[in-house]
């Protein structure tokens, strides 16, 4: 048996700054010694992806990570909820079927940031989502709570939210209380339908630093969004930007993973228009900035 030399607080930390910095290498670390696997196995399921790509025939493609090793959602349903309940701090949940989202979201009870879409209005989701400590949420926030009914803006589902993502096409009335959730620091949407709405938004939610328009290249919203009469006052808003988002799981990971992501990019952005770096009115941000 070997006796460490190191002292064991500098160990552990040595071992998870190796696990951080290269999240691929702790299979291999968990099986230096028994302490190592104690300290490293949690930061393997402090982000976890559940997704399945539906086909034009009807099929899925199932995709994981940690990735299983029969390449589908098996491995993370069978995990002890221990594990599930003291590691996952991001989620991800994409075309998942009720049942198992209803157990990832019930045994992951500490997580901070989700993303989630269903085929199908989630409202039966909103016992299970409205408990976690949410910091950051992506969702159809019309469909998380039931149809046609006001949201509820008050709900403990947004006590602690900062960064709110909406992928809702349309902006009714539903929406005009978001600038009541009490620490939203961070808002974005998918469409241009929101754009008259964020004048009001930006001038009552004080708390706001940054509104992000997400565009997807491929988006017919684009064109309708460059001839949306909003844009001439919103650009002399420093906290508004529109930004191409190609790749949106990417994206997500990323932001999970090491903290680069949309939203950091708009705060950097933001930052050079206040500075003076980059003109006042230019609002937009491409693909390759």
């Amino acid at each position: 048996m070997l006796i460490p030399i190191l002292p064991v607080e500098l160990e552990k930390e040595i071992f998870q700054m190796t696990a951080y910095s290269q999240l691929s290498s702790i299979p291999r670390l968990m099986l230096v010694a028994h302490r190592v696997k104690i300290w490293v196995e949690p930061l393997l399921f402090r982000v976890i992806i559940l997704y399945r790509y539906q086909f034009l025939n009807g099929s899925f493609m199932p995709y994981t990570y940690p990735m299983a090793d029969d390449d589908d959602f098996s491995g993370i349903q069978s995990l002890p909820t221990s594990v599930l309940r003291d590691s996952v701090r991001h989620l991800l949940l994409h075309n998942m079927p009720e049942t198992v989202s209803q157990i990832i979201l019930s045994a992951s009870s500490a997580v901070e940031d989700l993303r989630i879409v269903t085929s199908e209005a989630n409202s039966f989701l909103l016992p299970f989502i409205g408990v976690l400590p949410l910091k950051r949420l992506y969702c159809y926030l019309g469909e998380l709570f039931t149809d046609e009914a006001q949201i509820d803006f008050g709900h403990p589902l947004f006590s602690r939210l900062t960064h709110l993502e909406l992928f809702d096409e349309l902006a009714t009335d539903r929406y005009f209380d978001l600038a009541l959730i009490p620490h939203l620091t961070h808002l974005a949407f998918n469409t241009p339908a929101f754009l008259d709405m964020s004048l009001t938004l930006l001038k009552t939610c004080k708390s706001l630093h940054v509104l992000v328009l997400v565009l997807r290249p491929y988006q017919g919203h684009i064109q309708r969004a460059v001839k949306h009469e909003a844009l001439g006052q919103l650009s002399e808003d420093p906290r508004f930007v529109q930004i191409v988002c190609s790749e949106w799981l990417d994206n997500w990971r990323s932001g999970a993973l090491t903290g680069s992501d949309y939203w950091s990019r708009a705060e950097d952005f933001i930052a050079r228009r206040r500075s003076g770096e980059i003109d006042r009115l230019q609002y937009k941000i491409g693909r390759d900035e």
